[in-house]
């Protein structure tokens, strides 16, 4: 995506460089249906490897080429398909809710990205066996009652060798977050369980893959929830109002983006992503 590798160069420039310079607008960066603090969380999850146009990895280990055939299971509103459809690859999108792909699809659409989308659960994807050569599903699992039976799908779908991207909240991060939360959060059609990291890892070699990485992500994302709920950015769902923007969450936004410019800034980022990550990631293969 052009618009990540531009904002890839000008916030990894010196502290010196970017004090000489007036910062970039959200409208110069092609970023303007962002606020900062999402913006400084793009920035967090492009740092951790995701969304590599250099590699054309939509995360590390994980390339997308024009010879790939992509599923994105459980779509939602579509932050990883701008990347995805951008690639060359042939895109399906599956969800299970038509407001989600609404949005998915001019999200999609404001990158120029191709993407086919289908409105349908993830217990029943409607694509061929041996079908796909990447499959992505992330923060899916932690919504459908049976994860294992989804699982289950995703692999029939998966050629040999396929890769699979699959993603899931730390208990960690659910833990804080559901301390602040309304008892909404924890119920449908939100999210109706909590996945320990041994549970992820169980259900990924039960449906059959074989796990080749498990990373996490997203310290600044845990706590940027958390406070967006304990300061009331709640929507009508019960869940934060990524949207929501104040004082507080800019001072938090910003004293992490400068903490990632510090010498020491990537090593603390590994470490807290590691001890209070909002996600797991779990990269596996088809056999």
């Amino acid at each position: 995506m052009r618009v990540i590798r531009r904002m890839q160069r000008v916030l990894s420039a010196s502290p010196v460089i970017v004090e000489e310079l007036a910062a970039p607008s959200l409208e110069e960066l092609g970023l303007a249906h962002m606020n900062e603090t999402e913006r400084v969380g793009l920035r967090d999850d492009v740092l951790r490897g995701f969304y590599n146009n250099e590699t054309g990895e939509v995360f590390t280990g994980v390339s997308i080429t024009a010879d790939d055939i992509v599923v994105d299971v459980g779509c939602g509103s579509g932050g990883p398909l701008q990347f995805l459809s951008t690639r060359g690859a042939r895109v399906t999108a599956i969800d299970v809710s038509e407001e989600a792909i609404s949005v998915a699809r001019d999200a999609v659409a404001s990158q120029g990205g191709i993407v086919d989308f289908v409105l349908a659960p993830t217990q029943e994807i409607p694509l061929p066996d041996n079908y796909a050569t990447r499959v992505v599903c992330m923060e899916v699992l932690e919504h459908v009652d049976d994860p294992e039976y989804s699982l289950s799908e995703m692999f029939r779908v998966g050629q040999s060798g396929a890769l699979y991207l699959l993603t899931v909240p730390d208990a960690i991060a659910e833990r804080i977050i559901g301390g602040v939360a309304p008892p909404s959060y924890f119920e449908k059609p939100n999210h109706i369980r909590v996945i320990e990291r041994d549970q992820f890892e169980n259900l990924v070699r039960g449906a059959g893959l074989e796990i080749l990485k498990h990373d996490y992500s997203g310290f600044i994302s845990t706590f940027r929830l958390a406070m967006l709920m304990m300061r009331g950015h709640i929507n009508s769902k019960g869940e934060p109002d990524l949207k929501a923007e104040d004082e507080f969450l800019l001072k938090w936004a910003r004293m992490w983006n400068e903490m990632l410019d510090c010498p020491e800034g990537r090593e603390m980022k590994d470490m807290l992503d590691y001890l209070v990550p909002r996600s797991q990631i779990i990269v596996a293969r088809k056999p």
